[in-house]
């Protein structure tokens, strides 16, 4: 759990994009030769945000194999990165929201963009490299897993005027960047209740799982939910295809899911009194969707770093199997990194 004085500056690296004033990094993703690719955005001074990813060697230093000196920065790619996977021939899958139309309603859509493993745009790929889809209104993909086909899956959000009119959208399109039709309906599934945009997952039989929120404020609920290979819902999951479960008594968000390598289901987030004691949560799954009791007390896990805000944005199983929580925690006035390790 100590900083890896090996990277970087005692385990930092910190990357600016030229011509940029505002650079942030939303998604990383780990090539098979230890590589680590970044995707986010830059923002120049008077400009729309564009997808930028930055690529490093294991050491922290930028590979200067990869864009310029490590950088790939378009500003014709506009747009915010949110996801990021590899393909097992090397390319790079960036997803988020790009289109912006800041004079009618419809504020995004759904943007793909493929990369190769040198940085570069694949043209073959969509229109010269990007994939735009508007499912329903303001869209904004924010998860994308690579299938064994080559098909890929994005997930997100769909934002109508207020928050309370939020749900969630799944593409797929085939390898070569064109709407899979033979998933959803033309390649699309609209979910509007619950609003499960946060985390996505794919189970070895073909299932998606889809996590985020039941209701709203304190109110709301983990919510997990299970489509089928071919997008619809799968109704022998939970009830209907959901479940849904209360954490805390304060309202309850679930960012992120992750199946482990027996097929029982991680799912990470947050609960507690809004804005001022969050806490990271942890609830495992049986693969028909109940609750595994056997896991921490009841199959949920509440972990406080400091009696302040802490949210689980994202969760991973090592090798081992033991389970890793990362995102932000906040200790008084001062937020940092959050981190926190859990046995199987």
């Amino acid at each position: 759990g100590s900083l890896d004085t090996g990277f970087g500056i005692n385990g930092m690296v910190t990357t600016g994009f030229v011509n940029s004033y505002l650079d942030r990094a939303r998604a990383v993703a780990i090539q098979p030769d230890g590589k680590i690719v970044v995707a986010g955005e830059a923002r120049p001074t008077g400009g729309d945000p564009a997808f930028a990813l930055a690529r490093y060697d294991a050491n922290g230093s930028l590979d200067p194999s990869f864009g310029s000196g490590g950088l790939v920065y378009d500003p014709a790619v506009v747009g915010i990165a949110y996801a990021v996977a590899i393909q097992v021939d090397g390319r790079i899958v960036v997803a988020g929201d790009g289109n912006f139309n800041i004079i009618g309603p419809d504020y995004g859509d759904f943007q793909i963009a493929r990369y190769f493993a040198n940085g570069t745009l694949d043209a073959s790929f969509g229109a010269d490299g990007l994939v735009t889809i508007s499912v329903a209104g303001t869209d904004s993909a924010r998860n994308v897993l690579v299938q064994p086909d080559g098909a890929i899956v994005a997930s997100g959000h769909l934002l109508g005027n207020s928050s309370a009119d939020q749900s969630a959208g799944v593409v797929r399109v085939t390898a070569s960047g064109v709407l899979d039709t033979s998933f959803g309906i033309g390649g699309k599934v609209r979910i509007d209740n619950p609003a499960v945009g946060y985390g996505l997952a794919r189970q070895s039989d073909g299932k998606l799982l889809l996590a985020g929120r039941s209701g709203q404020g304190p109110l709301g609920q983990f919510a997990l939910m299970r489509l089928a290979a071919d997008g619809s819902v799968d109704a022998s999951f939970g009830t209907a295809g959901v479940v849904t479960t209360t954490v805390s008594a304060f309202g309850d968000l679930a960012h992120a899911v992750v199946v482990q390598a027996d097929g029982r289901i991680l799912v990470a987030g947050e609960g507690g009194s809004a804005g001022v004691n969050q806490n990271f949560q942890l609830v495992r799954y049986l693969t028909d969707g109940n609750i595994d009791s056997a896991f921490a007390s009841g199959g949920k896990l509440v972990i406080d770093f400091g009696g302040f805000a802490d949210i689980a944005e994202s969760v991973a199983v090592q090798p081992n199997g033991k389970i890793v929580l990362g995102g932000l925690a906040r200790e008084g006035p001062d937020s940092g990194y959050g981190l926190a390790r859990v046995n199987p």
